[in-house]
Parts: structure tokens; C-alpha cells; sequence
């Protein structure tokens, strides 16, 4: 029920109760007050039904809210846990890589060490021969 029913049903439900207070002040007898009083006993029953059943909807409302939001949220954690899981294995790939270039870097250099070392004591040698 949208806020302009319920405040038409209000509102009739206010007019009813004057016109029944004034028709009885007219001629207070029984008849006549009852008679005036049935539009708005029943525009007032009507009111109390409407919001019941707008209280009902709304709680089924927030409910069904309440489960998207629960489903929106799984969605998105297992988005972020999927994309956590491919950086880690792209890190990982990549750290291997590098592990494997810095042995080969370290391997190279050792090498490097040792054919200079092997120069320098040929170039030794040589000027040994020639003084």
C-alpha cells in the first residue's frame, strides 16, 4: 500500500467520524448513531487491514533484500578470491623466474671470475718470460 492510499483511508476515515458525530448530534438516538457510524467502521477496518498487509510486505520486502545482498556479496568473494588466486599463481610464476635468472646471473659471474683469473695469471706468466 502506497502512502496515498493510506492517507486517503485516513483521511475518509476522519471525514466518516465527523459526519457520524454530527448526524448524531442532530438526533442522538441509537438508530441513526449506528447508521452513521458504519462508512467509517468500515473505512477504518479497511485501514487496519491495508497496513497489516503493508507490514507483511514489507518484511517479505527486506527479506528478499536481505538475501541479495547475502548473494551479491558470495558473488563478489568468490570474484576476489579467484583473482587473489591468479595473482598468486602469476607471482609465483614470476618469483620462479627470477630465482632461475638470478642462478644463471650468479653461474655467469663465476665463470666470468674464473676465465679472468685464468688471464691474469697467462698475462702473469708471460711477463715472467719476457723480463
Amino acid at each position: 500500500m502506497t502512502l496515498h492510499h493510506y492517507a486517503a483511508l485516513k483521511t475518509a476515515t476522519w471525514i466518516f467520524g465527523l459526519g457520524a458525530a454530527l448526524l448524531y448530534v442532530m438526533d442522538p438516538t441509537e438508530k441513526v448513531a449506528l447508521i452513521a457510524m458504519i462508512p467509517g467502521a468500515i473505512t477504518g477496518i479497511g485501514l487496519i487491514f491495508f497496513r497489516i498487509s503493508d507490514k507483511k510486505e514489507s518484511r517479505r520486502e527486506r527479506a528478499l533484500d536481505r538475501e541479495e545482498a547475502i548473494r551479491q556479496f558470495n558473488v563478489l568473494h568468490t570474484i576476489g578470491t579467484d583473482t587473489a588466486a591468479k595473482v598468486d599463481g602469476i607471482l609465483s610464476g614470476k618469483d620462479e623466474k627470477l630465482v632461475t635468472r638470478t642462478t644463471e646471473l650468479s653461474e655467469s659471474r663465476q665463470r666470468t671470475a674464473r676465465l679472468e683469473g685464468a688471464k691474469e695469471g697467462s698475462d702473469s706468466e708471460r711477463n715472467k718470460d719476457n723480463t
